[in-house]
Formats: structure tokens, sequence, C-alpha cells
């Protein structure tokens, strides 16, 4: 509806008794977000509805012209579109400027073939996650900030964090990409996954940094129980700062350390009762995390961690169990990333 008309001010029409205009004049109500006529064309603009006309304006309310009477209220009233506000276009946002350049960038790039699997075996082999990083980052950069908070703040993630190659960047730019292999393409989705993987452990800043960053098999039974308090720690520590995420981004977040055979934490529960969502996080945080070291306080090649899954060979600590659909998805790519290096050999 707002489409089809335009705002001027009072000083762009003479209000006179008994005054005639070629035009129809609406009044907009900004509470009912409604427009309604006020003067047909050609009608007589009485003293009394002037004087009301002039009480509605002073207290909101906003004098309207229908577009396709644009012309004819121009030239009758001797003004020019520059002069009346309302017809002429607000510059956009620097934001979505921004988004609009980086649209404009992956339409340019569309004809560069990407294979995840490629890709990935690429990183590995490399030990260097930085091409896919950048390409999750530039792919959320080009989300449609508008849809939600957590859209926006995947959107602000993207652009300040998802910068360089650490080990929540791997973690971020692996799910993100492995829920787009599984069928999952709508900003919101891959905005839940990115925001959930950035803030799922900002509960860890309520323990001592040297816990922080103990290994889990070199903590005490004492400090696993109180790390595993982490996932509520977050919950609440978002609660209390007012950042508005939505539903299932909470639930990504506080399930991430769930296991698909109830032996997670903390609610121990079992695959078919979680988000899918939280399973590819909880999966892909584990594999990452184990070849960084941040289970055994060793690290391990990525590659071999991966053939350890795949042949269920017994590592301390590694889980080589996921829900069928999450295995399914990871296994597909990880398997490609060894075939593939087979017939290269």
């Amino acid at each position: 509806m707002k489409k089809d008309f335009f705002h001027i001010e009072p000083e762009h029409i003479k209000l006179e008794d008994n005054s005639l205009y070629p035009f129809h004049l609406y009044v907009f109500n900004s509470v009912s977000k409604s427009y309604n006529l006020y003067i047909t064309a050609n009608s007589p603009l009485t003293k009394e509805k002037k004087i009301f006309l002039i009480g509605i304006v002073e207290k909101g309310a906003i004098l309207s012209i229908l577009r396709n009477q644009e012309r004819t209220f121009l030239n009758s009233q001797g003004l020019t579109e520059q002069q009346v506000s309302g017809l002429t276009e607000t510059p956009a946002h620097q934001l979505v400027l921004k988004r609009e350049q980086h649209l404009e960038d992956l339409k340019n790039k569309a004809e560069e073939t990407f294979h995840l699997s490629e890709s990935l075996t690429k990183c590995i082999d490399d030990d260097n996650f930085t091409p896919l990083i950048l390409k999750t980052r530039e792919e959320i950069m080009a989300f449609k900030f508008t849809i939600s908070h957590t859209v926006s703040l995947a959107n602000y993630f993207a652009e300040n964090l998802l910068t360089e190659d650490n080990i929540q960047n791997r973690i971020t730019a692996l799910s993100y990409q492995v829920v787009k292999t599984m069928g999952i393409e709508d900003n919101q989705s891959l905005a839940d996954i990115v925001c959930a993987s950035y803030m799922a452990h900002i509960g860890n800043t309520q323990f001592n940094l040297n816990l922080s960053r103990k290994a889990l098999l070199q903590q005490t039974v004492t400090e696993q129980a109180q790390v595993k308090k982490h996932p509520g720690l977050s919950q609440h520590l978002l609660r209390k700062s007012g950042v508005l995420i939505s539903e299932r981004c909470n639930q990504i977040m506080y399930q991430h350390h769930e296991k698909h055979d109830g032996n997670g934490y903390p609610e121990y529960m079992k695959g078919e009762f979680m988000d899918p969502l939280a399973l590819v996080l909880s999966a892909i945080a584990h594999i990452v995390e184990y070849s960084e070291g941040l289970v055994t306080g060793q690290k391990h090649p990525l590659k071999s961690v991966i053939e350890s899954i795949k042949t269920q060979q017994a590592l301390p600590s590694l889980n080589t169990q996921y829900n069928p659909l999450i295995e399914e998805t990871i296994g597909h790519i990880l398997e490609k990333t060894q075939d593939e290096k087979k017939v290269a050999a």
C-alpha cells in the first residue's frame, strides 16, 4: 500500500479556505499504518476541514498523495520532485550496499565450480583451512540480515571473525558446509548453526583460565563436572546480555555436547531427540578438537582422526559413533577425501 503513495509536508500545499486541488489529498495514520481519503479532487477545502486537518497534522498525521497523481500535484503546486522529500529515494543503508556487493561478488564467481570434498581434501592435506573458511565467509555475508537477529548476528560474525584459520573457524566453516550438504540452505537455519558454533562455549569464560585451556583427559573428575556446566552457563550469559537469538540456535548451543548414543551431556539425550544441527555441531567440534589436542592433550593429524573414525579404531575418548544421518553426510565427504587421494596415487 505504501508504495502507492508519497508523503508531503504541510508547506507543500496551500491550506487556504475553499482551496480546490486537482488531486486527491490523503492523510496517513502512523499508528494504524492506514491511508484515509480526506479531500477528493476539485472539492473545496472548507474552513472546518482546514482547521481539523491542521490539528491532526500537528498530532502526527501525514499528508499523502497518490503516486499516479505525482505530476498533477507538482505542476499545480509549482514544485519540483527534488523539493519533495517523499519523492526522493532514501540512500540505501551501508549494510544493504555491502550485502549487494557480496551478492554481486558471488554472482561473478558462480561459474567457478566448488566441490566441498575436493576443497576439504586439499585443506586436510595442506593443514590449511583458509580457502574453505573464506568461501564460507563470502556466503554468510550475502545473507539477508533483515530476516532475524540471528541472521544479522551471523553476518556480523562472518565479517569480523571468520577471517583466518583457527580452531573455532574450522568448526564453524565445516559445520556450515556439512549442513548445506544435508540440503538445508535457508539463511535462518544456516545462521542458527553459525551463531551456535561461535557462542556455544562462552560459558567457559566463567571458569579459571587454566581450566579452560586444560585438555579433557588431563582434567580431574571434579574439573570435568565443572566444565560440563558450560552449556547452561552459555544460555544464562546470553539471556543476561539481552542478545536476541532464535530458539533453535539456543537449542543447538545447549545440545552441542550431547551424543547419539546418549553418553553426552548435559541432559544425556539420545540422537533421535536432538536437533539435527546440534548433531552436526557436536560431531564436527569433536573431530576438530580431538585433532587439535583439546581432548587428549596431544595433537593428531586430522587425516588420521578421520581414518580412525572410519575404521572404528579405538583411540582414547575418540567418539566413532554418530547419528546415521550425520554419519552418512560426514562419511560421504570424508570417504571422498580418502578415495580421491587413492585415485590420485
